[in-house]
């Protein structure tokens, strides 16, 4: 199982390294303010981590990430969602 774990982090590690530039550009002609583009890239490579299993081999890697921050930059515009939420050390909840 470890060697799977492993095999999974460093497949997802280089593929998203080698489209990050692509990606961190299309998120910011959708959100053009850095901080914000900064937590997005962010929360896209995490997504492209979790999901991984759902990607189809021989299809486009970088159209499969746009897609997936494309939701989460309409997330960020949702109204009332707040642009820096405080960590959970300081909210009390670990």
């Amino acid at each position: 199982m470890l060697n799977g774990a492993i095999t999974k982090n460093t497949t997802v590690f280089h593929l998203f390294t080698r489209h990050q530039n692509r990606i961190y550009g299309y998120i910011l002609t959708l959100m053009p303010h850095s901080a914000d583009t900064e937590d997005i890239m962010q929360e896209t490579a995490s997504v492209a981590w979790e999901k991984f299993e759902t990607f189809e081999e021989g299809t486009d890697f970088a159209s499969w990430l746009k897609k997936i921050a494309f939701h989460k930059v309409m997330d960020y515009r949702e109204p009332g969602r707040h642009r820096h939420k405080p960590s959970a050390w300081c909210s009390g909840h670990y």
